[in-house]
């Protein structure tokens, strides 16, 4: 009997918020896949209830061989180049196809995130960390719509939907009192931690363009006014910190 094999590409798909999955005993887990697993901190179970909880997309098999597709020409292969990986299920693209350089940014952008939280425990802003975790599980569903081809739920970040989120970028002197500041390490480390994370979601959603436009045309509206919208929402902490809406712990 053939095992099952547990990919880092299935298993971005299906972590979206759990910590915790449910694998078939005897799946292989790849490298890949288990760098992913220590570095989210997932927790596995294993056992026979592996279909209530999690599905491992199977890939085709020909004449007792798995066989794969390159997407973008339609080609079937009956092994995998390691100059390609896999977009969805058996389709194969390039390491260098713009999707897959959105997975990576996002990934990235992720590590960054947690950074950022480290910063904030030791600046004594737990308001701020607790935030930035919002914004984590939001990437990790940006990750499984874009690897699974579905449609991202309704964006809220802070309590706020992305047009108050926009509101309040464009008005800021009115929303927090304060004038656009000019980054500058005089802010502090948390400031400064902020403003470098905002760099990073601003390349990411630079990323998401080159992904997801064909001509002038955008085939994925929701992630990419996503990726705008938390560029929007980073700014608002950083201005917040510096407004002191942030409290420091104790």
């Amino acid at each position: 009997m053939r095992r099952k094999v547990l990919s880092d590409v299935e298993l971005r798909s299906r972590h979206a918020e759990d910590e915790k999955l449910m694998v078939e005993d005897g799946t292989i887990i790849t490298p890949a896949a288990m760098d992913y697993i220590r570095q989210h901190g997932i927790e596995l179970e294993t056992g026979k209830k592996k279909q209530e909880t999690m599905t491992v997309s199977k890939i085709p098999v020909k004449e007792g061989k798995a066989t794969y597709v390159d997407y973008e020409t339609g080609e079937e292969l009956d092994h995998k180049p390691e100059e390609m990986t896999h977009l969805r299920g058996n389709k194969l693209v390039s390491k260098t196809h713009p999707r897959i350089a959105f997975r990576g940014a996002l990934d990235s952008l992720m590590a960054e995130v947690m950074w950022t939280q480290t910063i904030a425990v030791e600046e004594h802003y737990s308001a701020v960390c607790a935030d930035l975790e919002e914004v984590l599980m939001l990437l990790r569903k940006v990750m499984s719509a874009e690897v699974r081809d579905v449609p991202l739920e309704k964006l809220e970040l802070l309590g706020m939907d992305s047009a108050r989120l926009r509101q309040i970028t464009h008005h800021l002197r009115d929303e927090l009192k304060i004038d656009h500041p000019v980054p500058s390490y005089k802010f502090g480390k948390m400031c400064t931690a902020l403003n470098r994370l905002r760099t990073c979601v601003r390349a990411a959603e630079l990323a998401a363009a080159r992904a997801f436009y064909e001509g002038k045309k955008c085939t994925r509206v929701d992630i990419v006014e996503t990726m705008n919208r938390l560029s929007s929402c980073i700014y608002i902490m950083y201005c917040r910190v510096i407004a002191k809406i942030y409290q420091v712990d104790g």
